[in-house]
């Protein structure tokens, strides 16, 4: 959700911004180089201060017998997943057919035939974009994937890439404007087309993986998964699915995605679910079998199922001491001064009490 105001339809995006926050885009820019030089100076102190905290395991089983028992935290449901995933692979006619597509509608627009807007709004399989002309706004290029952000890099004003490949498929970009590591770019997109003969190549496959899974306890999932898995990032791991948001194998059952969860609702530890067709994050489709490593039921927190919990909760304790103690030392050498209205911030007078 936007918490920025409706904003008349022909301000500009500058111009909305002046509008919101009352101030020109020169002093706002000055506002914000200096919030974020003050940030990064912070966060290198921090670092400086706490970045080489470490714990050993009797400092966590102190951390935990030292919490309340009626007041440890509940932990929701939890499993670990690993995956193998098969992709049905392009053909060379299906990327020849895609190429000679893009091919077609860049000539158009070199040569003034057709507009690279109205091309993306009729043929760009990106949807997002394609409705606004293809247009995907003002972005840092570090957003973008490799070979998109390199291809971005090297237009000028109003120039039209050569054809790339990504993970999501073949693009044409035009530059609409750039700024040091900003661009203001539109691109199209198409996919190669997947014929039927590759999607029943690619469900013999993954069928053949889980009967020999299913038939011997001697095949290792983590090694077909990182054998014949297309899923990059998991296969690595031997499969193995994170949390994004913790880097942690467990994942909450309320967080799962549908598609996830309706495939291990029912499975138990060391079962394997049945094939399910699924889209990845970038709109491929494909298949997968997926490996419930460990399932733990709703509890409160314990030393033997939540240790690593508990480590970080240790550990950050450990950090937040030692950042407090540095603070309320080094305060007390120098003189400080607070600006209403935090000048009435609890938080902040034991800093300066005894003070002037």
């Amino acid at each position: 959700a936007s918490f920025m105001p409706p904003l008349p339809a022909h301000l500009t995006a500058e111009a909305a911004l002046e509008q919101f926050y009352g101030k020109t885009i020169l002093v706002l820019k000055d506002e914000f180089r200096r919030s974020i030089r003050d940030q990064l100076l912070i966060e290198q102190m921090q670092n400086k201060i706490i970045g080489e905290v470490t714990i050993v395991p009797s400092e966590v089983r102190r951390f935990y017998n030292s919490w309340p028992k009626d007041s440890l935290p509940l932990i929701d449901a939890e499993v670990e997943l690993s995956q193998i995933v098969i992709y049905p692979a392009i053909t060379r006619t299906q990327r020849s057919d895609a190429i000679d597509q893009l091919r077609e509608m860049r000539a158009d627009i070199v040569a003034g035939r057709k507009q690279f807007s109205t091309l993306a709004i009729l043929y760009s399989e990106d949807p997002g974009s394609a409705i606004k002309g293809g247009d995907l706004g003002v972005q840092s290029v570090g957003t973008y994937v490799p070979e998109f952000a390199a291809a971005c890099l090297r237009l000028q004003k109003d120039s039209i890439s050569d054809i790339i490949e990504t993970q999501f498929g073949f693009h044409i970009l035009q530059m609409i404007e750039r700024k040091g590591d900003l661009v203001h770019v539109r691109h199209i997109l198409i996919k190669p087309k997947i014929t039927d003969e590759s999607k029943r190549e690619a469900r013999i496959l993954i069928d053949s993986l889980r009967n020999a899974l299913s038939a011997s306890d001697t095949v290792n999932f983590s090694a077909l998964a990182k054998k014949y898995s297309k899923d990059e990032e998991s296969r690595k791991r031997g499969g193995a699915l994170l949390n994004p948001q913790t880097n942690s194998s467990r994942l909450s059952t309320k967080e799962l995605d549908a598609q996830l969860f309706v495939a291990v609702d029912k499975l138990q530890p060391k079962q394997i679910s049945d094939v399910s067709a699924f889209k990845s994050q970038d709109g491929r489709d494909g298949y997968r079998i997926l490996y419930v490593v460990s399932r733990t039921k709703p509890h409160t927190a314990n030393l033997t199922d939540d240790y690593s919990l508990l480590k970080d909760a240790a550990v950050n304790q450990k950090r937040n001491a030692k950042l407090e103690a540095w603070i309320d030392d080094y305060s007390k050498t120098v003189n400080l001064s607070i600006k209403p209205p935090y000048h009435n911030c609890n938080q902040l007078k034991p800093y300066f009490s005894g003070r002037p």
